[in-house]
């Protein structure tokens, strides 16, 4: 089997000089849902920049497993994006949702980059008066890990990728583990470093996308 965790930092999809069209954008999720079928790991491909039927460009995360999309997350705290969005002739539209999901069994939470240095994650636990999360995903592009929200035993990722969305196609760097070449992972990356975490009474092993 391969890696049980695949993810990759914010702005991981961004064509150059531009954001993906609508159209665009829902092509690319069906592909990458499609890549995640017939294994029950979960892939967080960083983040997809894309403008809406409205034309506001919006940051989006996706959690995928098995071919279905868990979590459609939306960024929600400006960290560079409305100069983003202005610079490509446009506006920045925040999400709304909040970054909760569930993967084996496993309460997930799901961050990205400002939104994390924001403690949006906490906050989304507080309002609910719900207790930490098992796993905690924070795709980023400068923010560290500053708001941990996981309990005891739990486990926080962080996927940490160049500042500048404008290039197109960022990378960054977390710990990882090789997959299978015969892995449906295998297709999107090739690690290099390893690691495993303990969680749920398991381990959980991850792979970076660069």
């Amino acid at each position: 089997s391969g890696a049980d965790v695949v993810i990759a930092p914010e702005w991981f999809f961004v064509p150059k000089g531009r954001f993906y069209t609508a159209k665009e954008f829902k092509k690319l999720v069906k592909e990458l849902t499609e890549l995640s079928s017939g294994h029950d790991g979960l892939i967080v491909p960083g983040t997809i920049a894309w403008k809406d039927k409205d034309g506001n460009y919006r940051n989006t995360a996706l959690a995928l497993s098995n071919g279905r999309v868990l979590k459609q997350y939306d960024k929600r705290n400006d960290g560079d994006d409305h100069s983003f969005a202005s610079r490509l002739g446009t506006k920045w539209k925040p999400g709304t949702s909040n970054s909760l999901f569930t993967w084996r069994g496993l309460r997930v939470g799901l961050e990205v980059c400002r939104d994390h240095g924001d403690a949006s994650l906490r906050w989304d636990l507080a309002e609910r008066g719900q207790s930490m999360v098992d796993l905690q995903l924070v795709v980023s592009a400068g923010v560290p890990v500053s708001h941990p929200a996981v309990g005891v035993g739990g486990v926080v990722i962080l996927a940490q990728g160049d500042r500048d969305p404008s290039g197109g196609g960022l990378g960054g760097h977390v710990k990882r583990r090789v997959p299978r070449q015969d892995s449906p992972w295998a297709k999107l990356a090739d690690g290099k470093r390893t690691e495993t975490r303990r969680l749920g009474g398991g381990t959980l092993s991850l792979l970076e996308l660069q």
